[in-house]
């Protein structure tokens, strides 16, 4: 009758609540949310533990905690690198930099390396059902973020060297550029899936690499841009800040993994294009 009842309550009107209250998530899995062994759920993580001397601890799926003990490791030790070099900077007092820039400093970095692993992630995880495969798709995306990132550097390299174009105006079209790119490719990426679905590796092996090319490309400007402007008025905080990028990323390729499961591939790139806005308040100055 137990599973007469739970057929039965999936195939009626009461099938959102029957997995509302289920003790595991098992939800169906789709291609925003392709977690087909998530089934962990924290509102039944204490009564597993509390029959832990029957057996209840073994209930316990540990993918997800161990993805959560991990982003709390990472973030306590980022917390340590971060924080604890402040107080030994030295302070450059022919430039004195406030508390207030201090913080912009933090803030932008953070939202740069969040940023950019965010969407990385998430790429890398959306085309493994279109490339077929998780080497390819970690090889492709990777390859391809490096290449057009780095394009995107050496352009900004270039570009600030010579010329008289102000730096945040340039920051703006980098970000805009990110946000829409962003946007329009998430919600335009099943239609790619869905006409290139039965073409060849090579085929889809381009076709990734073009699309990757042109946010890649625009992500590669916001970290070059802004260390330039700060090893001009802060020298002193540039070894800090490429610590606060670095701790960043390592946190947020967790994270997003996490936010993931519980939001969805989407959500997360638009957090991530949220978080690139915000650099436009916090860029060095």
């Amino acid at each position: 009758p137990f599973f007469y009842e739970g057929a039965k309550a999936l195939l009626s009107d009461q099938a959102d609540q029957y997995l509302s209250s289920y003790k595991f998530n098992v939800a169906p899995a789709t291609d925003e949310k392709p977690f087909f062994t998530q089934y962990f759920k924290w509102s039944s993580a204490g009564e597993f533990l509390a029959l832990r001397d029957q057996g209840g601890i073994t209930l316990i799926e540990t993918g997800y905690p161990v993805l959560v003990v991990s982003l709390f490791v990472a973030f306590i030790t980022s917390l340590i690198l971060i924080l604890l070099p402040v107080r030994f900077l030295r302070e450059d007092h022919t430039q004195p930099l406030g508390k207030k820039q201090k913080w912009k400093v933090l803030a932008y970095f953070a939202a740069v390396g969040a940023g950019f692993l965010f969407i990385e992630v998430v790429y890398i995880q959306k085309f493994v059902l279109f490339l077929e495969h998780p080497i390819y798709a970690f090889t492709w995306i990777l390859f391809s973020f490096l290449v057009f990132a780095g394009m995107g550097s050496y352009f900004t390299q270039v570009f600030v060297s010579r010329s008289s174009y102000p730096p945040y105006k340039l920051l703006v079209y980098s970000i805009t550029g990110i946000a829409l790119v962003a946007v329009t490719e998430s919600i335009a990426f099943s239609t790619l899936t869905e006409y290139l679905s039965d073409s060849s590796n090579v085929v889809k092996t381009l076709a990734t690499v073009l699309w990757i090319s042109p946010i890649a490309f625009f992500m590669g400007i916001p970290m070059p841009l802004a260390m330039s402007r700060l090893s001009g008025i802060a020298p002193q905080l540039v070894p800090w800040a490429w610590g606060i990028n670095g701790c960043a990323s390592v946190i947020s390729a967790i994270l997003a993994t996490i936010l993931a499961v519980h939001i969805g591939f989407n959500s997360v790139i638009y957090l991530a294009a949220g978080l690139y806005l915000c650099t436009l308040i916090s860029f060095p100055d």
